[in-house]
């Protein structure tokens, strides 16, 4: 984790990581969560770089959106392993398989 979440902290983190594959000729794939600080960072140093958000920070988001809408608690909608939160789970990886056809 990094010690500040600052576009700033950001920027110096990134240009480091970026200083590492010098001989990389691609611009690489950033999967992030929505923090703005981060995404106009990685604009900067990566101009060029598609952005995608990050698979676990979505699974994460859906997580807490489904246990506020069946108004369950956070401990207990992530200990379920059957039902219906087992259910959603299912149809959403076999949605994300699908892609966008």
């Amino acid at each position: 984790m990094l010690g500040l979440e600052t576009e700033e902290y950001y920027a110096w983190e990134l240009e480091n990581v970026k200083s590492l594959y010098t001989v990389i000729s691609y611009s690489p794939v950033n999967a992030i969560d929505r923090d703005l600080a981060l995404v106009n960072a990685v604009r900067h140093v990566f101009p060029n770089s598609p952005i995608r958000l990050c698979t676990w920070h979505v699974n994460k988001n859906i997580a807490k959106t489904v246990s506020q809408c069946l108004k369950l608690e956070r401990d207990m909608i992530i200990s379920l392993s059957t039902g219906s939160w087992f259910c959603m789970l299912e149809l959403w990886w076999n949605l994300k398989k699908g892609g966008t056809r």
